[in-house]
């Protein structure tokens, strides 16, 4: 029995597809396949339910993976008090969210762990790759991970200081049906709420600017190109005196933190999840 094979095993147990597992690691499926066969055999029992395209852990796969999964754990423990938390030499990060918070950490986390590389990309989904640290929304849910609650942000309508509704304290969605929207792609966690606005209102947005890129969105806004849902904490201070932000309705969304089941969250992994919620309470 070798650590890399209870690795593969705890992996498959979460993914439910010895492919997956294989494309995580590198090897043909059919390494997975194989050396999850010898471990039942090793063990004298299966461990998985079998189907066409799916398995499953049975009741003693699900009793081993507890006790496995908290053993590997242990080992990641251990090896990150000799390596003084610098064995995990790449930090893989998802942001769907807060760009602009998690780059100020990432400044800071670079000061306190030179050594440790870090790999960003945004408006991804994490389902379809392996990452140490996913900012969200919470209008999400992934298997593998698990969830912790950073925040929550009012949603704000940014609009240009001449607009019609500039001087107002509270907007009804129903009172933005007709106006001209600046949107991000379906990619971005900031979408799904924006949307909810708009079914609330009963309209169907124009969107005459689509843009990923927050330079080129809080730009067209600024040129009066359209008004936009904006959140209140991550975009705070982005706007020039030249737009107004306006409560829509009640609307807020909370944003979350997600990390591995399976990883240890000591180390490279803990320390910036500190700095994050460092980060966040400074901003309030």
């Amino acid at each position: 029995m070798e650590i890399l094979q209870l690795k593969y095993f705890c992996d498959a147990a979460l993914c439910e597809n010895f492919s997956l597992t294989a494309k995580k690691y590198g090897v043909p499926p059919s390494d997975i396949s194989q050396s999850i066969k010898r471990l039942e055999v090793e063990l004298g029992a299966p461990l998985f339910k079998r189907g066409a395209n799916r398995i499953s852990l049975n009741e003693r796969g699900r009793a081993f993976y507890d006790k496995v999964s908290e053993a590997l754990a242990l080992i990641a423990d251990a090896t990150e008090t000799v390596g003084e938390g610098f064995v995990c030499s790449t930090l893989r990060i998802c942001v769907n969210c807060h760009r602009r918070i998690v780059m100020q950490t990432i400044e800071k986390f670079k000061a306190a762990m030179p050594a440790v590389n870090i790999e960003m990309t945004t408006f991804k989904d994490p389902s379809y790759s392996d990452y140490d640290i996913i900012v969200s929304s919470d209008s999400v849910g992934y298997d593998k991970y698990r969830r912790k609650r950073l925040l929550s942000e009012r949603l704000l309508l940014a609009v240009p200081s001449g607009h019609r509704l500039a001087g107002r304290d509270l907007v009804d969605p129903a009172e933005l049906s007709g106006e001209s929207f600046i949107a991000m792609s379906e990619l971005s966690a900031l979408t799904e709420y924006a949307e909810r606005i708009y079914r609330a209102g009963g309209f169907t947005p124009k969107v005459t600017l689509k843009t990923d890129d927050p330079l080129y969105f809080r730009r067209g806004i600024e040129m009066g190109l359209g008004v936009a849902i904006v959140p209140e904490l991550s975009w705070r201070g982005q706007f020039s005196d030249n737009v107004k932000l306006i409560p829509v309705g009640d609307f807020s969304r909370d944003v979350c933190v997600y990390t591995d089941k399976t990883d240890y969250r000591g180390g490279a992994v803990g320390l910036f999840l500190v700095l994050l919620e460092e980060e966040i309470k400074n901003e309030n």
